[in-house]
């Protein structure tokens, strides 16, 4: 297909910069047909100016995303976890949220729920650090993926710590500017990861609601709207306590 636009075109990090969103996530909205781009070679997609002020609106009309602090809570609420490590009034303020919204602006508002990063390895590497306790794994991962229903994922991806981070990729000798990405690490801060080998299930579904695969994306909107009907049911059926904390 032909497209012509009267703007600028944008690569892949530069409408993510612009939309304050990850690489990962343009590329779904492309595949998807929310973003319009020009492929001008097979692994090189241009984004029109006019699509990306389009989306800008829509996002905005949509409200402004959850703090990380915010969607992580929501995330682990939604999972039956306690999220006891937050304050009183931001796990009432997460309740609330989670009272008043649908699996489409849910996914929307968390965007910013952590800084992905993605890498290069090598098979020896990438090995290492799927078997280690260094990450919290995440997505379609082995544990995870019958649960969805899908294959595990060849992707090695987690959440990990920030202070973390310059350790992982000295000790996995991870590479970002390498090709093909193997590796994709989920950067938070002040969220209880340590100890864990799989995050709770919302936000393996959260990830997998993110990705450019179909079947990935479905299963992983399917699962977030079935966790939000249950727990919207669950408060509107409490007569007087909805709101506790």
């Amino acid at each position: 297909m032909t497209v012509r636009s009267a703007g600028r075109l944008y690569t892949v990090a530069e409408a993510a910069k612009r939309l304050s969103i990850t690489d990962r996530r343009v590329r779904s909205l492309i595949q998807s047909g929310e973003l319009q781009a020009v492929h001008a070679a097979p692994r090189i997609a241009l984004i029109t100016e006019e699509s990306l002020i389009r989306l800008a609106l829509r996002e905005k009309r949509a409200g402004r995303p959850y703090s990380s602090e915010t969607a992580m809570g929501a995330l682990y609420l939604l999972s039956g976890e306690s999220i006891d490590w937050l304050s009183v009034r931001k796990r009432y303020e997460i309740r609330r949220l989670l009272k008043e919204t649908d699996a489409d602006a849910f996914v929307r508002n968390i965007r910013h729920r952590a800084d992905v990063h993605e890498y290069w390895a090598n098979a020896l590497f990438l090995d290492r650090l799927s078997g280690s306790g260094d990450i919290c794994r995440s997505g379609g991962c082995e544990g995870m993926a019958e649960y969805f229903e899908l294959s595990p994922s060849e992707l090695v991806e987690g959440y990990v710590e920030e202070s973390d981070l310059p350790m992982l990729k000295s000790r996995y000798m991870l590479k970002e500017l390498a090709e093909p990405k193997k590796v994709r690490f989920h950067v938070v801060r002040g969220c209880p990861i340590r100890g864990r080998r799989v995050m709770p299930v919302a936000v393996c579904a959260a990830d997998l609601a993110d990705s450019i695969d179909p079947r990935e994306r479905n299963a992983g909107m399917g699962r977030l709207a079935a966790l939000l009907r249950d727990f919207q049911g669950e408060h509107h059926d409490k007569s007087g306590n909805s709101d506790s904390v």
